[in-house]
């Protein structure tokens, strides 16, 4: 299960939402990425974007962008953090990674089927809320089976 981030603090969480697309919200990065294939690729597109040769910075950016362009796969689940990581969203991939040039920095994206909205934090124990917080836009939990376990708990008891 991936978490991806709707922009700082969660403020492109509806437009997502309404869209049916998850994006990458970063500033930058206008070209398509769909070319790339190799992590080395991906390290010379960040530092070229953010003029850096921070080994450690450059990692982390490409391996965020390597997950969502080549990682990231049609049937993988992804929770969207709302507006302050207060509630999430549970999506499913319909999609690889797509490009569409547009004026607000959503470009790159992936088509979704939204499966549950308004997911209060609350339902989680303390050790998956700790690995939801991670830095990163765009990353893999290790919690997938547990979270689902507890979404399908929720669902049931909604019905």
């Amino acid at each position: 299960m991936w978490v991806i981030r709707a922009g700082k603090n969660g403020i492109y969480h509806d437009e997502y939402i309404q869209k049916k697309k998850v994006y990458l919200a970063w500033s930058g990065f206008e070209n398509d990425l769909s070319s790339l294939t190799t992590m080395d690729e991906f390290r010379e597109i960040v530092i070229g974007e953010k003029n850096t040769d921070n080994q450690t910075s450059v990692s982390n950016w490409a391996g965020q962008l390597y997950s969502f362009v080549i990682s990231m796969m049609p049937g993988d689940y992804a929770l969207i953090p709302g507006v302050n990581s207060q509630s999430y969203s549970l999506i499913r991939i319909t999609s690889k990674y797509k490009f569409e040039r547009t004026d607000n920095n959503l470009h790159h994206y992936h088509d979704v089927k939204i499966i549950d909205e308004g997911i209060s934090k609350g339902l989680f124990p303390q050790q998956i809320l700790y690995s939801l917080r991670a830095y990163r836009t765009v990353f893999k939990t290790k919690y997938t089976n547990e979270i689902l376990s507890i979404l399908d708990k929720r669902k049931e008891a909604i019905r």
